[in-house]
């Protein structure tokens, strides 16, 4: 019975998701009726949908009504593999429970969806961005898409933030632009909390939701983003490296062209001096040699032999 009632569930949610992508703007009493179910319980999907990414809000008054924007359509991997197929199953159940032409119209449409996913690997043309972690499909995507949608509406969106130290709070932000700095996206974002603009890593967000409000934006400029936000929270060092021909091409990837010469085999940077700095060193192994500062070196001896002592 319990099974039955889930599959109703995502039965209705997925109606009503079409729904609304279709007419805009429609009445949560009528829905209710529509769907056999109370305006409760039309709320409480809405609400999980929200939850989900989509942006729906209501609209109060007496033209009001449950609302999604004019400009949103499903991003491309809003869902993943499973939950198409988990949709797809519940769809052909509810076909053969109920003849109702709208739950073939519906499946047609997913499954067309999910076909074209497959093949749509590109953000636009001849660009493909990935920035997603080796172990993440969906998610990370997911987020930038509706970063994108967030900003091109400016809506407000509610994020589950996850600090460098593993602080989690709940914070409301007015996104106005994402940033993308050493292949790793950031949103800039003027955080509610703070009542100030702040840099949110987008792999550093755990949860995603819009908030239905919208927000004017504020104005700013280049000089205002903290693109060299590193020296705001710690010091900033002068690095220098011994180079072997096998770290070149890591090291270049890492520092950048300029700041590598190969003839003399050496790398000379500036860079925050923090603990992420010694990892990345670590993971260079025995191709480079820390020249400068001391500190790091000895910083490096400590670390290594911290490793060693966990296998010996």
């Amino acid at each position: 019975m319990k099974r039955k009632t889930e599959r109703t569930k995502y039965n209705i949610l997925i109606c009503m998701l079409f729904d609304l992508l279709r007419e805009r703007q429609v009445n949560a009493t009528a829905l209710a009726a529509k769907y056999g179910v109370s305006t409760r319980s039309i709320h409480r999907y809405v609400e999980e949908l929200s939850v989900a990414g989509v942006p729906v809000f209501t609209k109060q008054g007496r033209n009001g009504g449950l609302c999604i924007p004019s400009y949103y359509k499903l991003p491309v991997g809003f869902f993943g593999q499973e939950e198409y197929a988990a949709i797809k199953d519940a769809l052909v159940a509810a076909k053969g429970e109920r003849e109702d032409s709208r739950y073939a119209r519906v499946l047609k449409k997913l499954i067309a969806r999910a076909d074209k996913e497959q093949l749509d690997l590109s953000v636009s043309g001849n660009l493909l961005v990935d920035g997603t972690a080796w172990g993440d499909v969906y998610t990370y995507s997911d987020h930038l898409n509706q970063l994108e949608s967030a900003l091109d509406a400016h809506l407000c969106i509610q994020i589950d933030y996850v600090t460098r130290q593993g602080e989690r709070s709940a914070r409301i932000v007015e996104p106005h632009l994402l940033v993308l700095k050493q292949n790793i996206w950031y949103i800039y974002a003027y955080c509610r909390t703070r009542k100030d603009f702040r840099l949110f890593r987008l792999s550093r967000i755990a949860k995603l939701s819009f908030t239905g409000e919208k927000f004017v934006r504020k104005p700013f400029t280049r000089s205002d983003i903290p693109l060299h936000f590193a020296s705001t929270q710690t010091s900033l060092i002068e690095l220098k490296l011994s180079l072997t021909q096998e770290s070149i091409s890591e090291v270049i990837d890492w520092l950048g062209i300029d700041s590598v010469d190969e003839k003399q085999m050496l790398a000379k940077a500036t860079v925050p001096d923090d603990q992420l700095l010694i990892h990345k060193l670590l993971s260079l192994g025995g191709s480079v040699l820390v020249l400068s500062p001391s500190s790091i070196g000895e910083r490096l001896v400590k670390a290594a032999t911290q490793v060693a002592a966990l296998y010996s």
